[in-house]
């Protein structure tokens, strides 16, 4: 079903996918191959680094895969350091990924996904939402919204102390660390408070599907690299990933 996500790529991108950090270098076919314990609890990593894309799926490099269906029409679009992202208008643009097994997990969790907000939202935009809301408010706050354990409702919101900005590359994070029983949200590594998770757990479903982009307050900008984990990762893990990935969106 999705043999033609990856072909041959064409057009003027850099033909090079190596540069320096500063201390190695950086090859993508080896980043986006990982054999590391960073990626060993992927369930969902969605990216298109070396190819030209397939206009209706984006290709999950995870074990699961999860690949995701884009609606609206999001096209893709180059960026300077050999790799791709979808643009999304703000409007019936987004990746559903669906809602396999692999995708609902109720424990240790991480998301990542790096955004560039066109303009700041009036009220918010969608990064990605499945039973849970990571947004990005007018404020410049990130939020990520959680359910109850019992799927009876909202039981926890979480901000990020960093402000994200519009026209501008940023990482958001979002974490649930189930011993610690707390929610963590991110922007650029930079922890926000945790919060305690009210009822002392993290709900599910068993319809809603993982929306790149969201369901409703739909974003507006660019995408990049959205990934989720059945893992909690450490702020320590944050910064190292951070500090590996920025040098591909030029900050």
């Amino acid at each position: 079903m999705y043999s033609s996500i990856i072909v041959p790529k064409t057009g003027n991108i850099e033909v090079s996918r190596s540069f320096s950090l500063g201390v190695a270098d950086y090859d993508l076919d080896k980043y986006y191959s990982p054999d590391t314990g960073l990626e060993q609890s992927s369930v969902l990593d969605l990216a298109s680094p070396k190819y030209s894309p397939n206009k209706t799926y984006i290709f999950d490099k995870s074990r699961y895969n999860n690949h995701g269906t884009i609606f609206g029409g999001a096209p893709w679009v180059s960026l300077p350091r050999g790799f791709r992202c979808l643009s999304f208008d703000g409007s019936d643009d987004y990746v559903d990924c669906g809602n396999p097994a692999s995708l609902q997990i109720v424990t240790d969790q991480t998301i990542i996904c790096w955004f560039y907000a066109i303009v700041m939202p009036v009220g918010a935009y969608h990064v990605v939402a499945k039973y849970w809301v990571l947004s990005l408010f007018a404020d410049g706050r990130l939020r990520w919204e959680t359910r109850k354990a019992d799927a009876s409702g909202w039981d926890t919101t979480t901000y990020s102390t960093a402000i994200g900005a519009a026209g501008v590359w940023m990482q958001a994070a979002a974490v649930y660390n189930t011993v610690a029983q707390t929610t963590t949200c991110f922007i650029n590594a930079i922890p926000g408070t945790p919060v305690a998770k009210v009822d002392g757990g993290m709900g599910n479903s068993a319809t809603n599907s993982v929306k790149v982009g969201g369901y409703t307050n739909r974003w507006y900008g660019y995408l990049a690299l959205p990934r989720y984990f059945a893992s909690a990762f450490s702020t320590a893990q944050l910064v190292q990933l951070y500090g590996q990935e920025r040098h591909l969106f030029g900050v």
